[in-house]
């Protein structure tokens, strides 16, 4: 979690009102986008979601994304498609919707008890975030619509998209962190 590192403005409630508003803007704006490829378009909602949680912690992570859902409920088209109203959380992707909550939540809870700013331990919390997604999105779906006989084949059609967003995301990090941290403090962390 690069919380304490990162810093906007000295008063700490000012910091978090500004790295909450950032939050909210990326989601809103980024997050609807989707990139087409073949038969799953890989959508940056899910990297985002869980970002902001890992680099931030779960109170400004959680919030953003609350705010970001709560944003998109009542109209503005800021969810996946650029689409909104508060029937997508009672349709089928409302699984998916309710486990964006539970992911930037556990996943910000994670990161904010890891104690060592590297790579890997920010790859597995972003994968284990995806892997919260994608239970409670596929759990809320099957309940709605009949389970699937190819459900292997519909997953693996996810997971290229999956593997893209989760190294993007580890990349980002990995930026934030250099440009965060002194170089001396970088390269003797580095060796």
């Amino acid at each position: 979690m690069l919380n304490a590192t990162l810093r906007i403005f000295e008063s700490n409630n000012l910091d978090a009102l500004a790295k909450f508003l950032i939050s909210t803007v990326c989601l809103s704006v980024i997050g609807p986008l989707s990139i087409p490829t073949g038969d799953v378009p890989i959508t940056l909602q899910s990297m985002l979601v869980l970002f902001f949680p890992l680099i931030f912690g779960w109170r400004i992570g959680f919030t953003s994304v609350l705010a970001y859902l709560v944003v998109g409920g009542l109209g503005l088209p800021v969810l996946s498609g650029y689409s909104s109203g508060f029937d997508k959380f009672s349709g089928p992707t409302g699984g998916f919707l309710f486990g964006f909550l539970a992911a930037a939540l556990i996943c910000g809870y994670l990161a904010e008890q890891v104690k060592k700013r590297e790579a890997l331990n920010f790859l597995l919390l972003i994968v284990l975030g995806h892997i919260i997604i994608l239970l409670m999105g596929f759990g809320w779906l099957w309940t709605v619509r009949p389970f699937p006989e190819d459900w292997q084949a519909v997953v693996g059609q996810l997971l290229p998209g999956l593997a893209i967003k989760c190294a993007a995301g580890v990349l980002l990090f990995q930026l934030l962190l250099r440009a965060a941290t002194p170089k001396d403090e970088y390269y003797k962390r580095s060796k």
